[in-house]
């Protein structure tokens, strides 16, 4: 039986403590799971949780409470952060697209995908998977294609265009999370972990 607690959580600094702690939970046990699709669920919960406080964050200095202008936030977490587009695209793909799932042996793009053939005689433009190197175009003329966020799999891995190849999606969670809470300390530097 779970005892209640007389501490309120309350805060920012809650939250953050809270949602990093949940996403390595979740990371945990994800590399832990005996079939793929629990495998995949813990995964992705941890994607979230280990974006939420980059939100928190964003939220706290809209209201004032966190000095700092948030797009110059973004802008430094993007470079602070091993693959901070990367696990940014994963959440958004998974939650307003399409589910993400990770199968050895599969790959795949996702994403909007704009193909104009052009106006020009001859012209035109593909798109096509490399399972090595990522998404490949291919442009004629005056034709052109443009990638909304693309997110492309293969197996249990996941091309990330900031390191120009695919990495593991366990992998590139891990590293984040720990650049995360680097980036978190600087913000918050008498935060407790515990």
């Amino acid at each position: 039986m779970v005892t209640p607690s007389s501490e309120l959580p309350i805060g920012a600094r809650f939250s953050l403590v809270d949602h990093v702690g949940r996403a390595w939970f979740f990371h945990r046990h994800a590399q832990k799971a005996s079939d793929l699709k629990t495998f995949n669920w813990l995964l992705l919960a941890s994607v979230y949780f280990a974006r939420a406080p980059i939100e928190i964050m964003i939220n706290e200095m809209k209201a004032g409470r966190l000095e700092g202008d948030f797009q110059e936030f973004l802008e430094n977490s993007a470079h602070k952060i091993r693959h901070f587009k990367l696990i940014e695209r994963v959440r958004v793909h998974d939650f307003h697209r399409n589910a993400v799932f990770l199968n050895p042996g599969f790959v795949s793009l996702r994403g909007p995908l704009k193909i104009k053939s052009g106006g020009q005689s001859q012209s035109g433009a593909s798109a096509s998977i490399d399972s090595e190197k990522g998404p490949q175009e291919e442009r004629f003329r005056n034709g052109s294609i443009s990638f909304d966020r693309p997110l492309q799999t293969n197996g249990l891995s996941i091309f990330d265009d900031e390191d120009d190849k695919f990495i593991p999606l366990v992998q590139a969670t891990e590293e984040y999370l720990l650049d995360l809470v680097k980036l978190i300390e600087t913000h918050y530097p008498n935060i407790n972990w515990e």
